[in-house]
């Protein structure tokens, strides 16, 4: 009984796109549907707070933007695979088999990049997109990737020089693993965005939490869909029926 149990659970799993150790344990086919669906699920929300209240003017109508869609596009990735080893991914493999140290004695151990596996686990998304605000030395490269077991690593996308074999930064967003929000079987999804002329991150944790990071780190919103212990700023949000 105890083994049909756990086939049932599986197969009930499977059916809804839940993963045990995945960061989103949901799947969409674009990031466009995905994020269509985060704004969904923001519009059902009865509280949300806003956690870092210090912070409230740069963040104030923010969220109002984020339920209607204003000034708000999803960034595509170039490329989604499910192994390191996809003829896709081929140019992360450059930094194999090189002799790191000797090449780039500038880069500190601990920045060094060798191959995603070292980096976390797939599935992948791959996008080749502006992050320095230097148009003219072309685009750069950053990689999305899930929790390793094997590394205990975290979920996370890594902005990776691969010509000079360095990560230069690495921002986490929150697994499912995590039990983040006080509802069972709460949904999990990050997604990167054009949000008036920059790319920022969004962490979107069903009854938790939002997170809204711009990708340079120069301005954070935080909000929560339950009242802290200790005070925490309302949002004043106008519904407009669904999204």
């Amino acid at each position: 009984m105890l083994r049909k149990a756990i086939v049932i659970i599986g197969i009930i799993l499977f059916a809804f796109g839940f993963t045990v150790e995945a960061q989103e344990n949901m799947k969409f086919d674009s990031e466009a549907k995905k994020l269509k669906f985060i704004r969904q699920m923001l519009s059902k929300e009865k509280n949300i707070w806003m956690m870092n209240e210090q912070y409230y003017p740069q963040c104030k109508g923010r969220m109002q933007d984020l339920l209607v869609g204003k000034d708000l596009t999803a960034v595509e990735p170039d490329v989604r695979a499910d192994s390191e080893d996809d003829l896709r991914l081929e140019k992360w493999k450059q930094c194999h088999n090189r002799d790191l140290r000797s090449n780039f004695p500038d880069i500190a151990n601990k920045n060094f990049f060798v191959t995603l596996s070292q980096l976390g686990a797939p599935p992948y998304r791959y996008y080749h997109i502006e992050l320095d605000d230097n148009p003219q030395n072309g685009l750069e490269d950053m990689i999305y990737y899930e929790y390793s077991e094997d590394l205990d690593s975290h979920t996370g996308y890594a902005w990776v020089d691969i010509n000079r074999c360095e990560i230069k930064t690495i921002h986490i967003v929150t697994s499912a693993s995590s039990n983040s929000s006080p509802k069972p079987h709460a949904v999990y999804l990050n997604t990167i965005v054009y949000y008036k002329g920059a790319i920022w991150l969004i962490d979107f944790i069903e009854g938790g939490s939002l997170l809204l990071e711009r990708l340079d780190r120069t301005a954070v919103c935080h909000w929560l869909f339950s009242k802290l212990p200790y005070p925490a700023k309302k949002e004043k949000i106008k519904r407009r029926g669904k999204q």
